[in-house]
């Protein structure tokens, strides 16, 4: 199974432009998302631990932490795995033909497993009193599910639009600050929609902490809503923009 999938893994790669190099194996496009999700989680949650600065805090400290974190992950093996660090960018991918879906539980169980080690180190790196500060998604006391799900599925629906312009290859001669982009579009989502709910926009984000804090309240929200929401905007993407012929 191994070996087809590392004959498949060079077709998932051809949004880099770089069909010169040898491509990566598909073990190693494993431990490239593992570490790059390990890497988020980590550095991302750490900076959500308001409680342990001994100053006012601004309220869009952990907004501005995540995005910093992202274009640092996407540096370090953006150029190797895509640094997808989400299942539901990987979702995207397939449905944009940016990668194989044979490679999809691969980096499924990549990103899994790395938010798990990510969060797991910080957790143990942290004083137990401030464990119910560290990145766990929740609704907002005066949201209900049904808006709550709305904003995920908004919010996932424009990051995987960013996604799909990047990769578009009509855009490629602007890939060149590619990880600062994202970091401030993340920055950006989670400033105006981390109030509401977290802004996670990526199950396995929210799953690393639900299960070591055992917080399950609207779990659900943060599947579906960034599912729906990878499929509506790599959808509506692909369907519109991918069909369209550039003007100039």
């Amino acid at each position: 199974m191994i070996g087809i999938l590392d004959k498949l893994c060079a077709a998932s790669k051809r949004s880099n432009n770089d069909t010169k190099e040898e491509k990566p194996s598909v073990l190693v496009l494993f431990l490239a998302e593992v570490v790059g999700t390990a890497m988020l989680i980590f550095l991302g949650c750490m900076g959500c631990a308001t409680g342990m600065v001994d100053m006012d805090v601004l309220p869009h400290w952990s907004g501005l932490n995540f995005g910093l974190t992202v274009m640092t992950v996407i540096q370090t093996v953006g150029h190797i795995s895509g640094a997808h660090l989400n299942p539901q960018v990987s979702l995207g991918a397939v449905i944009l033909g940016k990668l194989d879906i044979l490679l999809f539980p691969v980096y499924l169980v990549g990103q899994t497993l790395g938010a798990l080690a990510g969060f797991g180190l910080l957790w143990v790196l942290t004083p137990s009193d401030y464990h119910n500060e560290l990145c766990i998604t929740k609704l907002h006391t005066k949201l209900n599910v049904y808006q709550g799900l709305f904003v995920e599925v908004v919010i996932t629906a424009l990051l995987l639009m960013v996604c799909a312009a990047v990769w578009d290859h009509r855009n490629s001669r602007n890939t060149d600050s590619t990880p600062v982009r994202f970091g401030l579009f993340i920055a950006l989502m989670s400033m105006v929609a981390g109030p509401y709910t977290g802004a996670s926009m990526n199950s396995a984000r929210s799953l690393a902490p639900a299960i070591l804090t055992n917080s399950w309240s609207n779990h659900w929200i943060y599947w579906v809503g960034p599912t729906v929401g990878a499929v509506l905007g790599s959808g509506f993407y692909k369907i519109v923009f991918y069909q369209s012929i550039p003007i100039i």
